[in-house]
C-alpha cells in the first residue's frame, strides 16, 4: 500500500528527543555525538586512523571562523573504546597544503595508521599522523587552485587488487594516474596512466536545460567505474567515451593499460539516441544513464540502464524504463533481452541497490518525480512536488526483480528543497539503525524534524513500523551519511552541516543506537 509522507530539507532546532521500540516493545535508546569543529566544515571522510578496527572521522574545515587566506586543516576524531563516544573536540589536527584542492584518507604509507592524500594542481602530497607533509609525485594535473576555501573528499579510491590496501586514481592532463602500494612495506607510487579525458563521464549526461534546476541531481555522474567486466575476479576500470564503453582490464600485477582493451558502443545508448532523433520537432527527448553492479551476486558486473523518453514540451509525457542486463560467463550482456524491465511514470533518479530485508540479495530502490505536476511547479501553482519511492525486492516473486514494487511511498517535497538539493535523497533506505537486519527509513518531516521509522517484515511482507517512529530535531544539515562506525551491526547516521558561515557550520552530529 502506498503512503504519503511529508519531508523537508533542513531543520532549525538543535535539541533532541527520541524513543524507539523493537518488535518486542523494548525501548532502543539512541546516542547523540556532537562534534565541534574549530571552523566552517569543508569535507568529511571516514577511515580507521589508528588500526583498532573502528572507523574514525576526518573533517576538513577552516582553521578558525573568519580566518583569512587558505588557512585550513583536517581534524581527526578518534572513536573511543567499545561503548564510548567520540570526543567533542578533535584528537589532533593535520595541516593542509595551501594549494590542496581535494583530500582522501587511507592507508597510503608503511607508517602505522592511516594518512591523508592531498590532490594539488601540480603534485600529490601525503600527510602522516605526525603532521609531516611529503610530496609523493609531481603531476600535470587539471586542477586549478582551490576556490572559496573548498576542500572536498576525493572518492576515486578503491582496493582494486584485493590486497587490503587502497589504490588512488588522480586526475592528470593525460587522463587518470593510478597510484598504489606494491606491498605492506612499500610506499605509494604511480604504476599506470589511463587515457580518459577529464570531461568524460560514465554515460551520456542527462539533459537538464528545460527541466531546470529542479532535477539537477540527475546530471551528477561518475567519471570512472570499478567493476569486474571480464569475469576474471579482478576489478577493472570502465569509462563511457564517444566511441562507447571503454574497458581497461586489470593485469595480474595490478596495473592497467593506457588505452582500453575494448571500446564499443552499447545498443541501449545508440537506440535511445536514434529514438530521440526520430521524434517530432525539437522537443523529442531520449536519454540513457548507465550503471554497473553485481545485481545477482555471481561476481560479474551487470548493466543497469535508466532510460527516459518523452516530449520535453509536455512534461507529463516523460516516462522512465529501468533495465537490468545480467552478465553471462564471459561478462557480456544480451542487450536485446533484458533480464528485468520496470516501467515508471515521470523521471527517475539513479537506481540504488541495497539488501533491504537482510536476505543476502540486492534489492532495488527507485524514485520517480511526478512530471504530470511539473508544469504547475514551474508556474508556481503549487509549493511542493511529489516524489514516489519504490522498493523492488529481489527473489520476492519469480524472476530477478518484480515488475511491480514490493513497497511504495510518496514524499511531498517543498520546492525550496528541490531548488537547493536537486530533490535527491528526500528519503533514504540504506540505514539499519537498530541492527535487526532490515533497513529503516530516514526522512525529513514537514516541521523540519527528522523521522526514523523501523523497517520490518510481517509474514514475509515488507513494511515500516509507522506506529513507533523515532522523532528527532537536528540543525541545518545535508542528508545523512550511513556507516557502521564501530562494527556492532547497527548503522550510525553522520550529519554534515550546510556550508555557511554560521555556528551550525561548525558542528557534526552522529546518531546511533546506544549499546
Amino acid at each position: 500500500m502506498k503512503r504519503s509522507i511529508a519531508v523537508f530539507a533542513c531543520g532549525v532546532v538543535l535539541a533532541f528527543c527520541w524513543r524507539c521500540t523493537r518488535a518486542d516493545d523494548r525501548p532502543v535508546p539512541l546516542r547523540l555525538w556532537v562534534l565541534r569543529l574549530p571552523g566552517t566544515e569543508l569535507g568529511l571522510d571516514v577511515c580507521d586512523a589508528d588500526g583498532d578496527g573502528d572507523a574514525d572521522l576526518w573533517a576538513a574545515h577552516l582553521r578558525a571562523p573568519g580566518a583569512g587566506g587558505l588557512d585550513r586543516q583536517v581534524s581527526l576524531y578518534l572513536r573511543g573504546p567499545a561503548g564510548q563516544r567520540f570526543p567533542n573536540e578533535p584528537s589532533r589536527g593535520l595541516p593542509v597544503p595551501p594549494d590542496a584542492c581535494a583530500f582522501a584518507a587511507g592507508d597510503f604509507d608503511p607508517a602505522p595508521g592511516a594518512e591523508l592524500a592531498f590532490l594539488c594542481p601540480g603534485r600529490l602530497v601525503l600527510a602522516r599522523g605526525d603532521g609531516e607533509l611529503r610530496t609523493v609525485a609531481a603531476l600535470r594535473g587539471f586542477f586549478d587552485y582551490p576556490e572559496d576555501f573548498a576542500l572536498p573528499v576525493w572518492t576515486m579510491r578503491w582496493d582494486l587488487d584485493g590486497d587490503g590496501l587502497p589504490e588512488l586514481l588522480v586526475p592528470v592532463r593525460e587522463g587518470y594516474a593510478l597510484f598504489k602500494r606494491s606491498g605492506p612495506k612499500a610506499s605509494l607510487a604511480r604504476v599506470s596512466t589511463l587515457r580518459v579525458e577529464p570531461q568524460v563521464k560514465f554515460g551520456p549526461a542527462f539533459e537538464t536545460d528545460l527541466l531546470g534546476r529542479f532535477l539537477s541531481s540527475t546530471s551528477r555522474l561518475r567519471r570512472l567505474v570499478a567493476a569486474d567486466v571480464n569475469a576474471d575476479g579482478r576489478l577493472d576500470l570502465v569509462a563511457y567515451r564517444g566511441k562507447g564503453l571503454a574497458r581497461f582490464l586489470q593485469r595480474s600485477d595490478g596495473s592497467f593499460p593506457q588505452q582500453p582493451d575494448r571500446e564499443e558502443p552499447l545498443a541501449v545508448v545508440a537506440d535511445a539516441q536514434a529514438q530521440g532523433k526520430r521524434g517530432e520537432g525539437t522537443e523529442a527527448f531520449a536519454n540513457v544513464r548507465l550503471g554497473l553492479a553485481d545485481v545477482n551476486g555471481d561476481g560479474r558486473a551487470d548493466l543497469l540502464a535508466t532510460k527516459t523518453v518523452g516530449e520535453l514540451g509536455l512534461f507529463e509525457t516523460l516516462r522512465t524504463q529501468q533495465l537490468v542486463f545480467l552478465a553471462d560467463e564471459e561478462g557480456e550482456w544480451d542487450e536485446e533481452h533484458p533480464d528485468a524491465v520496470i516501467h515508471l511514470k515521470g523521471v527517475s533518479d539513479d537506481p540504488v541497490l541495497l539488501d533491504w530485508d537482510g536476505d543476502g540479495k540486492l534489492d532495488l530502490v527507485l524514485s520517480s518525480y511526478r512530471m504530470d505536476m511539473f508544469s504547475n511547479v514551474r508556474r508556481a501553482v503549487t509549493e511542493t512536488m511529489t516524489i514516489s519511492y519504490m522498493i523492488f525486492r529481489q527473489g520476492s516473486t519469480s524472476g530477478l526483480l518484480p515488475a511491480e514494487p514490493s513497497l511504495a511511498l510518496d514524499a511531498e517535497v517543498p520546492l525550496s528543497q528541490l531548488e537547493r538539493r536537486g530533490g535527491i535523497r528526500a528519503m533514504i533506505f540504506a540505514a539499519d539503525v537498530d541492527g535487526d537486519g532490515v533497513r529503516d527509513r530516514v526522512a525529513r518531516r514537514a516541521d523540519g524534524g527528522l523521522e526514523v521509522v523501523r523497517g520490518r517484515l510481517e509474514d514475509g511482507e515488507p513494511g515500516f513500523d509507522e506506529e513507533h517512529p523515532v522523532l528527532l530535531s537536528v540543525g541545518r544539515a545535508n542528508p545523512p551519511r550511513v556507516r557502521d562506525l564501530d562494527g556492532d551491526g547497527a548503522d550510525e547516521l553522520i550529519f554534515e552541516p550546510f556550508a555557511d558561515a554560521g555556528p551550525s557550520a561548525r558542528v557534526l552530529h552522529v546518531i546511533g543506537v546506544a549499546r
